[in-house]
């Protein structure tokens, strides 16, 4: 199967993400809390071997930039989708 350049795919970024979420209207207090505490977490050395065992690595966001990051990666998928006219069922 040929790499992504190779097929003639430019211009977009493919990634698996990985994300925590809490339902619309979660408190911000929360959010935080739960954020700072998740942060912590993947600090550990032990939970970054452990995603380095999987290939996987923490990337520290704030809430802020987790959902710019998600809008971001909406709006491409939806133009890619667009651009190939690929239909669900």
């Amino acid at each position: 199967m040929p790499a992504q350049a190779e097929a003639g795919v430019t211009g977009i970024e493919v990634a698996s993400l990985f994300g925590v979420m809490a339902p619309a209207g979660t408190p911000a207090p929360i959010v935080m809390k739960l954020n700072a505490e998740i942060q912590k977490v993947l600090a550990l050395p032990e939970a970054q071997e452990q995603l380095l065992a999987q290939g996987a690595y923490a990337v520290k966001m704030s809430p802020e930039q987790s959902n710019e990051r998600i809008k971001r990666e909406i709006s491409q998928w939806a133009k890619v989708i667009a651009d190939a006219k690929i239909k669900s069922d």
